[in-house]
């Protein structure tokens, strides 16, 4: 006799920036959500630069439960040809995460995040009905926003919980990037979801 199908984890899309000043930021957010028992998405699952991978995002936004915006980049970033440019990656995707709100009629939810408090007022006026939370680029703040954000959505694990994960999976990337120096690719995506759910369904199990 077959036992109850398990229930599916809720899905939550990262629009974020990918680049190493962002990485600790980054593994915050993933050790906080796998710790949850949910399941983090990203564009960096597809290819990049082609319309293909635009439709896929906008079909994962949709699929997903929730989506997580950071636009704390609101500077020019350095490109390889020497020049700096502003970022609009993230304010796009977050737009379309607006969109998918309305259209799911609020059955996808939507969370904004931001470095500094009342930014978000200048670069993006538009925004803010939707009150962004600040991480003030400490991960710390990133998992405390996390257990604010979802505490009635699941069983909410202890505080060590989140911070053991979170170290485990530090400790993870440490050794993932002495043979592969780039944290931002879809392989090490799909490898770094796989080990933060291990180490956090190992660290739960055992206080069952």
């Amino acid at each position: 006799m077959a036992g109850p199908r398990r229930k599916k984890p809720l899905e939550v899309f990262l629009n974020v920036p990918y680049d190493a000043e962002y990485e600790p930021i980054f593994l915050a957010l993933i050790a906080g959500l796998v710790t949850l028992g949910f399941r983090p998405r990203a564009g960096l699952e597809f290819s990049r630069g082609n319309e293909e991978r635009l439709r896929r995002i906008w079909k994962l936004l949709q699929e997903s439960d929730y989506s997580i915006h950071d636009l704390s980049r609101v500077t020019p970033s350095k490109s390889k040809d020497g020049a700096n440019y502003p970022r609009f990656n993230m304010p796009f995707e977050a737009g379309l995460g607006v969109a998918c709100k309305y259209i799911t009629k609020g059955k996808h939810g939507i969370v904004f995040l931001e470095a500094r408090g009342y930014r978000l007022d200048k670069t993006s006026s538009d925004l803010k009905a939707f009150d962004p939370h600040i991480h003030e680029e400490k991960p710390s703040r990133v998992l405390e926003i996390l257990r604010d954000i979802f505490h009635r959505k699941t069983r909410m694990p202890s505080r060590e919980d989140f911070s053991y994960v979170h170290e485990e999976l530090k400790n993870f990337t440490k050794q993932r990037k002495k043979m592969d120096g780039h944290l931002f690719e879809s392989a090490n995506f799909g490898d770094l979801i796989a080990a933060g759910r291990k180490i956090a369904g190992k660290r739960l199990s055992k206080k069952k």
